[in-house]
């Protein structure tokens, strides 16, 4: 039989944890699929922040552990500090290899990217990317690098937390005065500009409109007031919610007592609102969308969903029957996607069977794909794979979005444009 490999990774990730709910939970994750791999039982876990006095503390603990390779799993600090207080130790010798888990925010950090490359191009370079798309995206920032410097590894859903489970769904819909023909439609995370929960709200009461009487729609999230700073757009304390709230009160009433504002919700709130979900819905066409951990989470516990077909959201369409996508394109100033297949997606998944059984079943077939277990299977093979190159380098688009502070695109969303260049990839049709 042949020996299983044996590595000694750090395995690298902040000292705080981040201020995104989501990236909470996904590094959680990963360092629990990590844990689970036998051949990285020599490894060790090193935490860090951006205080330079830390860093280097950091770099020296590295250094004299010796590690085989360098796993970063978090997306902040940047590690471009770390790196280079690396560099000044190991001198003359190449850093060990390094693999990055990269998330959204990675096309933010161009200039942070750009400072170390001259150090990255004397080492083994892996970019980990959540989604088929995300990869298309970092591998155009990078210059003339083999495919096998990029591979895709979800973000993974803890079956613990996330699941099929009838007694939340019985529960969760009483406490809420839901009856068991009614179809609930929700959304959970940012409640933001750029992931269109205003849209998402019409179309919802477009269908009601229409006919679709028993439709309810949940809204789990907090509001922020992020806007759109790539075009410019800032909004004041309050505006977005101002903005979503005058609109649905201009709706009939009726519909509106459809709607739930829950707003902040824990994990343990969270699997309720899934459980009781039928459909959730995201029509997000936010920058950063690389993967999706809400509705990851909303599947896993055995919902169906409608979503963009942008950026991560298309990795999760395993089967007409559990994931509708919504076309969108790069069109005159704006990003479009179809409303008519919105509607065309939510009225048949509405239509979906929701009993235990069924439920369970989506459910399993989910986390067989996405699970923490799901991952390990990923990242042994990963890690398994040797990687016999050193890293090419970053390309013109690394460049030229490191000459933008902050970063604008001026000429707007439409085709020819420096920003259709870099997500073209996130509209595009990929294949599993």
């Amino acid at each position: 039989m042949r020996k299983r490999s044996s590595f000694r990774p750090a395995i690298i990730f902040a000292s705080e944890e981040s201020s995104w709910q989501s990236c909470k939970s996904i590094v959680r994750n990963l360092l629990a699929a990590y844990e689970r791999l036998p051949e990285m039982a020599g490894g060790r876990r090193f935490q860090f922040n951006d205080d330079m006095g830390a860093v280097r503390e950091t770099a020296l603990r590295i250094f004299e552990f010796a590690p085989d390779r360098l796993v970063f799993v978090d997306h902040w600090p940047h590690p471009h500090l770390l790196i280079r207080a690396l560099a000044a130790l190991y001198g003359r010798r190449a850093l060990p290899p390094i693999y990055f888990h990269v998330y959204g925010d990675f096309t933010l950090y161009a200039r942070e990217w750009l400072s170390i490359e001259p150090i990255l191009k004397k080492t083994k370079v892996r970019f980990i990317c959540a989604s088929r798309r995300q990869r298309a995206l970092v591998r155009s920032f990078c210059a003339r690098s083999p495919e096998a410097a990029f591979r895709v590894c979800h973000f993974p859903v803890d079956r613990a937390q996330f699941g099929s489970k009838p007694a939340a769904r019985t529960e969760w819909r009483a406490r809420h005065g839901i009856r068991s023909d009614e179809t609930v439609v929700s959304y959970s995370g940012r409640m933001s500009l750029q992931k269109n929960v205003w849209e998402l709200t019409q179309e919802v009461y477009e269908a009601w409109s229409q006919g679709n009487r028993n439709l309810r729609l949940v809204l789990a999230g907090g509001f922020d007031n992020l806007g759109a700073p790539f075009f410019g757009i800032e909004l004041s304390p309050g505006a977005y919610y101002h903005y979503w709230r005058t609109r649905l009160n201009r709706l009939p009433a009726e519909f509106r007592s459809r709607v739930h504002f829950l707003g902040h919700c824990s994990l343990s709130e969270l699997d309720g609102v899934y459980n009781a979900t039928d459909v959730f819905a995201s029509l997000s066409l936010h920058h950063d969308e690389d993967f999706g951990m809400a509705p990851a989470e909303a599947l896993a516990s055995g919902s169906v969903a409608v979503l963009s077909s942008w950026g991560g959201y298309a990795s999760f369409k395993l089967s007409p029957a559990s994931c509708q996508l919504v076309p969108v394109k790069i069109g005159e100033g704006v990003l479009v996607y179809s409303s008519a297949a919105f509607q065309t997606g939510l009225d048949r998944l509405s239509r979906a069977p929701q009993d235990d059984l069924a439920r369970a079943a989506r459910s399993s077939r989910f986390l067989d794909v996405f699970s923490i277990e799901a991952a390990s299977a990923i990242l042994s093979s990963v890690h398994i794979e040797k990687l016999g190159f050193n890293f090419k380098g970053f390309s013109w688009i690394m460049r030229k979005q490191g000459r933008q502070e902050p970063i604008r695109f001026s000429e707007g969303m439409r085709k020819g444009t420096f920003y259709a260049e870099i997500y073209k990839h996130y509209a595009q049709e990929t294949r599993r």
